[in-house]
């Protein structure tokens, strides 16, 4: 029933990229890398080299697996071999520019908050064994 059907498996093991005919992989949703293994470990030598370090890897808990993949993609992220990254690729802005000039009335809070600045972070999450798990 499934012979000539595409399966997608995501996985955290490396054992199944060893045998997968194509892998994708995704970092901050963006593609990072799309191909073989063997093209993998050709391209990205130190993604491989770093997971394939650790004879343990397979042992750890999955939580843990996926912390050190994201650790790993974080680090080559950065240390970028010189190939073109996804990070260098600009995302647009989706601030939608009004031709109309807001008519809000000045409050006396928004005097006195004008001069404080606010930033505010998502909790990110991933999903592990069909579970949700979430990443602080």
């Amino acid at each position: 029933l499934i012979v000539n059907k595409t399966r997608i498996l995501v996985t955290s093991k490396l054992e199944h990229l060893k045998i997968a005919d194509k892998i994708l992989i995704l970092h901050g949703g963006c593609c990072y890398f799309y191909g073989t293994f063997s093209e993998l470990q050709g391209q990205r030598p130190n993604f491989s080299s770093e997971l394939m370090g650790w004879d343990a890897f397979e042992h750890y808990s999955p939580e843990r697996r996926n912390s050190i993949l994201i650790e790993t993609l974080r680090r080559l992220s950065v240390d970028n071999d010189g190939m073109t990254s996804q990070n260098d690729i600009k995302k647009a802005s989706f601030k939608q520019t009004s031709d109309f000039p807001e008519k809000r009335k000045n409050s006396v809070m928004n005097a006195l908050n004008s001069s404080r600045k606010f930033s505010l972070m998502r909790k990110t999450s991933l999903q592990v064994n069909g579970k949700e798990e979430g990443l602080g």
